[in-house]
């Protein structure tokens, strides 16, 4: 049974196509003019289908697999990403980095979070602040999530577990895979340490 299915699915996105490629020659053909002015309005229709058949084709490719950054997600699609670090530990320890686009400007945003119980909570917030980040600043970060991997959101299998919980946003997404996880220790590594110098930045200013 489960090779059928297997079968089926490797079936469909070429009859996807099959169908899709005939629907345009269709509406083309229907819609051509006796002479070589005037509009097409079969083209129109086409076009039309091609935008909604290029969704379908999205959503279909991406839940078969995961997205790599640089290779499925272009570095210039990127919208927002989310790194908190949360720790259960005694004293607890909170450390949340946010990278965002505000108006065509990168931005970064850090939180700590510090108390004696946990969850911290955003009362607990005893350190914060907002930078704009350069071009350079901005292509930096990108750099750092290159290679890195985007899964389909999932609950945690471990309570308690610190994270860090990575997840990150691209134009188009469709809330579906945003699990991020980088392509290796040393790249988060140093993402860490890129981030910690944007907070002392920030904080000396």
């Amino acid at each position: 049974m489960r090779q059928k299915m297997r079968i089926a699915m490797s079936i469909l996105p070429v009859l996807a196509m099959v169908l899709f490629m005939n629907g345009c020659l269709t509406g083309i053909r229907a819609g051509e003019p006796s002479s070589g002015e005037g509009t097409v309005p079969g083209k129109e229709s086409a076009a039309a289908e091609a935008d909604m058949f290029m969704d379908f084709w999205e959503s279909l490719f991406i839940t078969r697999r995961e997205m790599v950054v640089g290779k499925n997600i272009s570095p210039e699609d990127i919208t927002e990403f989310y790194y908190t670090y949360d720790s259960s530990a005694y004293p607890p320890d909170y450390q949340r980095y946010r990278f965002y686009t505000e108006d065509g400007t990168g931005m970064f945003y850090h939180e700590t979070r510090e108390g004696d119980h946990w969850p911290l909570m955003e009362e607990d917030v005893t350190v914060s602040g907002t930078k704009e980040l350069t071009e350079e600043e901005w292509e930096e970060f990108c750099s750092y999530l290159e290679g890195g991997h985007v899964r389909k959101r999932e609950e945690s299998l471990e309570d308690g577990d610190a994270g860090p919980w990575l997840y990150l946003y691209w134009k188009r997404d469709q809330s579906v895979y945003q699990e991020f996880s980088f392509a290796s220790p040393e790249a988060q590594t140093s993402f860490e340490e890129f981030c910690q110098s944007l907070k002392d930045a920030e904080q000396a200013d």
